[in-house]
């Protein structure tokens, strides 16, 4: 490894590696080398007030003749956004929608008010409106994957009416604002219905283009039109039982693909 200098004679960094390490966790020492383990241990005190998945330079410092190795912060992959929801949502399951203040967001992500609202100007409304909009769109994010190994249409739609009616069931957030706030929720969730029609109608339509559907189907109009009685199904199960398999196939079968397939 050569020396490197910079022009006004000062010693430069040249980067020997990259290591990520998840700071609700550990930094993991194998991964760096034993020469870099005494930097990062003092990197740690950086590492707490950073949230997500954080990468770790490894740097090689030439001063005098010496190597001397070492570790320094490269980025943090999880926004300041991201950061920020994910302390409101920790606060929305405490206190609830109603109580949720900036100054409760501010405290659990450990920063500044001015970084909430530089984020989020409209304060706590555009907060909890952003954080349910969040939470609505990781909750398709696992039923995507939930569904990813179906072998044809159909089962794909089973299964997801399966997984979308138990995930509801046992989100104990989603639960207890049900419970305790819907009329601060529903609104919410209606608002933002059209975002979720489109998100599943985009999912489904390549999976459509596959079938073989009946004459005159259009793939794209047959997704918007599934995508709607999926909603409507996971929001109220009317007759059908969805924890039981049977039924969830008949409903599949009869009333949401009977005129596309």
């Amino acid at each position: 490894m050569r020396s490197v200098e910079r022009d006004n004679g000062r010693p430069a960094c040249e980067q020997v590696g990259e290591v990520a390490a998840r700071t609700t966790t550990h930094v993991d020492h194998r991964a760096t080398g034993r020469h870099a383990v005494g930097e990062l241990g003092r990197a740690r005190t950086v590492l707490r007030r950073a949230a997500g998945r954080v990468c770790l330079s490894l740097v090689l410092v030439h001063v005098d003749g010496r190597a001397l190795h070492g570790a320094i912060i490269a980025r943090v992959d999880l926004t300041l956004r991201e950061r920020l929801l994910e302390a409101a949502y920790a606060c929305v399951a405490r206190y609830g929608l109603a109580k949720t203040t900036v100054e409760d967001v501010a405290r659990e992500s450990r920063l500044s008010r001015a970084t909430v609202y530089r984020y989020f100007p409209g304060g706590r409304d555009e907060l909890v409106r952003e954080v349910i909009g969040w939470e609505t769109a990781r909750f398709f994010g696992r039923l995507a994957e939930a569904v990813a190994g179906a072998p044809d249409f159909a089962s794909m739609l089973e299964e997801a009416l399966v997984f979308a009616h138990r995930a509801v069931e046992e989100h104990e957030v989603l639960q207890k604002i049900l419970q305790t706030e819907p009329d601060r929720l529903l609104p919410q969730l209606t608002v933002d219905s059209h975002r979720v029609l489109d998100f599943i109608a985009r999912f489904l339509e390549p999976y459509l283009e596959r079938e073989t559907l009946r004459a005159g189907v259009d793939p794209h109009e047959a997704s918007e039109y599934v995508a709607r009685i999926l909603l409507s199904f996971i929001s109220a199960q009317g007759r059908w039982d969805l924890t039981d398999r049977d039924q969830v196939r008949r409903l599949v079968r009869t009333e949401v693909i009977a005129g596309i397939l």
